[in-house]
């Protein structure tokens, strides 16, 4: 047995921490969430969830890293698939960080939701939060979907805990980063030429989705590290309009070239300060374009194979 009070009416609460099943435990006062128990069996499941969903998001690029480098011909296929699903597993881990930050921050609601288990599916809002990110994939080669995890902000008491929650995602994103320039140190023992161009190109994503959810327009990360000290009607007034703000943002990227040159300035000295070789990212972003100069490269690849 353990004995909490409550953190709003300081009520005591007694919670049973030998019980066999998950258990939530609400303030009789207040009707605030104080805590949860859950026994060491329902652990030891979400962490084999985990490792399962894990196992299945490292799959896909370690077999296509394997047949890009064992067959050449191939390789148009094999290289969209590496960078695909290695953007893939980047979202996931994004989201999982947040959810994993909420959850040891008090938002108990992480586990109820499965956010803990890794799932990405359980990350991708719904179909029309994938067109968009999906259309600019094809065209542009940077996969960036309106995955995310819903965080109860009520059961994380600190506004200093939002910030951190906010940021966790691109702690995900730096890691996953720090990874792939461990392998490009070891390019001369480890890493041939031809694969070092999509080593390079998923570095430069990592630092394409760190500083895309950095900026601080509603419905990013940048903006949720900041809106805590807002007042709750102008927070809650503009995140109505989160996706609207996204799309404006996204468009005149597109449409206007001063706003492109801007985040281009800034994606170069990224990518200049960490060592990385912009004639090899471009190299390699020719794996992951769909559709350049309205001809699908896929389709002519398939059509000169096969007639």
């Amino acid at each position: 047995m353990k004995t909490v009070d409550c953190p709003d009416c300081g009520m005591s609460i007694t919670m049973d921490q030998s019980s066999n099943e998950w258990l939530f435990y609400e303030c009789s006062g207040c009707g605030c969430v104080v805590g949860q128990s859950i026994p060491s069996r329902l652990h030891t499941i979400e962490a084999l969830h985990f490792l399962k969903n894990n196992a299945l998001l490292l799959i896909t690029p370690i077999l296509s890293g394997f047949c890009f480098e064992l067959y050449p011909d191939w390789r148009i296929i094999s290289g969209l698939f590496f960078c695909l699903s290695l953007s893939i597993l980047s979202v996931a881990y994004h989201e999982f960080f947040h959810a994993i930050t909420a959850y040891l921050l008090g938002d108990f609601t992480m586990y109820a939701r499965g956010y803990l288990r890794l799932n990405i599916f359980l990350y991708f809002n719904n179909f029309t939060s994938l067109a968009m990110p999906l259309a600019l994939f094809a065209f542009y080669g940077v996969f960036l979907p309106g995955a995310a995890v819903y965080i109860s902000l009520k059961h994380l008491r600190h506004p200093l805990y939002q910030i951190f929650v906010a940021l966790s995602g691109v702690v995900a994103n730096a890691f996953i980063l720090f990874l792939i320039l461990s392998l490009v140190k070891l390019e001369p023992f480890a890493i041939s030429q031809t694969f070092m161009p999509l080593i390079q190109v998923m570095a430069f994503i990592q630092i394409a989705m760190i500083i895309f959810n950095l900026i601080p327009i509603p419905g990013l990360d940048g903006w949720n590290a900041i809106s805590p000290v807002f007042d709750p009607r102008i927070k809650a007034f503009f995140e109505k309009f989160a996706f609207i703000f996204i799309i404006l943002f996204v468009g005149s990227i597109i449409i206007f070239s001063d706003a492109s040159n801007l985040l281009g300035s800034i994606m170069r000295h990224s990518v200049e300060s960490i060592g990385l070789d912009l004639n090899q990212i471009f190299d390699g972003w020719r794996y992951l374009k769909i559709l350049d100069d309205g001809k699908c490269e896929i389709c002519s690849f398939f059509s000169y194979k096969f007639n």
